[in-house]
């Protein structure tokens, strides 16, 4: 046997493999009383905007158009600290993005 073929063999035995486990392991799809977005089978959008599937995320990932990273990246440093904003011996600091850093005295 060839190369080509061995590897041939082995990708369609991992896809079939995945496909056997995929069915064996999955729940049964859900049932129930019929509503504004369930036709009682699928799930609906109720807005009517089209939700992107598999075949869209690996469009997006072989078309897309990677900007190219700085090496050089600004930030900003404190030369001195925030004044203590302690309110009932509860302290709040805000770190970055959602990040907040919480004390309290106890």
């Amino acid at each position: 046997m060839t190369n080509l073929k061995i590897v041939a063999i082995i990708i369609l035995s991992v896809v079939v493999i995945s496909f056997l486990f995929r069915f064996a392991l999955s729940e049964k799809g859900y049932k129930g009383p019929q509503s504004d977005h369930f036709n009682g089978q699928t799930f609906e959008n109720t807005s009517g905007r089209y939700c992107n599937g598999l075949r869209e995320v690996f469009k997006y990932l072989t078309t897309r158009k990677a900007e190219k990273w700085t090496d050089i990246y600004e930030s900003y440093i404190r030369s001195e600290p925030l004044p203590e904003n302690e309110s009932d011996g509860i302290n709040i600091t805000f770190v970055n993005h959602s990040t907040f850093i919480i004390q309290y005295k106890i």
